[in-house]
């Protein structure tokens, strides 16, 4: 599989109040709204459960050759939990890290041999080029979507 990276190292960070329960439902039903397979792919809990930390992997094929993964990292550090009747609200300090990549052949089907390794090769160089600039633009747009929605949500500046 070959990894055409898109985006890397978007940042989004927050300080305050939040119901993470609500807000880790909130990213999982983004995913699920825009067609994203999502995979938690590590799940921390460290310092007595004062800091937490989650790497997801979210994927969408566009076709039997391209497919669209965003990397996760969530990290929130200095929980503490507040007193609320209604919700499990707790202070603490978020950091979301996003990596957005083109993940092309991932299934390895065209790099069994020299022959299909070629024709791989002449695709990638002169007939995809429309398509991944097509794809290249896409991912980016859903990940603009995405990081807007989270700072909407967490009551930041959109970019």
């Amino acid at each position: 599989m070959d990894k055409d990276y898109v985006a890397r190292d978007i940042k989004i960070n927050f300080e305050g109040k939040v119901c993470l329960e609500e807000f880790y439902r909130y990213m999982k039903k983004w995913f699920a709204q825009y067609k994203f397979d999502l995979s938690e792919v590590e799940f921390n809990e460290l310092k007595d459960g004062k800091k937490i930390n989650i790497v997801w992997a979210a994927e969408k094929k566009f076709n039997d050759y391209i497919k669209y993964v965003i990397e996760i990292n969530f990290t929130a550090n200095n929980i503490e939990e507040i007193e609320d009747d209604k919700k499990n609200m707790v202070s603490c300090s978020i950091e979301l890290a996003f990596n957005a990549l083109l993940a092309k052949d991932y299934d390895d089907k065209w790099n069994k041999g020299p022959v299909t390794k070629f024709f791989k090769e002449a695709y990638d160089k002169f007939a995809g080029k429309d398509i991944m600039n097509q794809c290249r633009t896409e991912l980016k747009d859903e990940v603009k979507r995405l990081t807007n929605e989270i700072k909407a949500y967490l009551n930041l500046r959109k970019a």
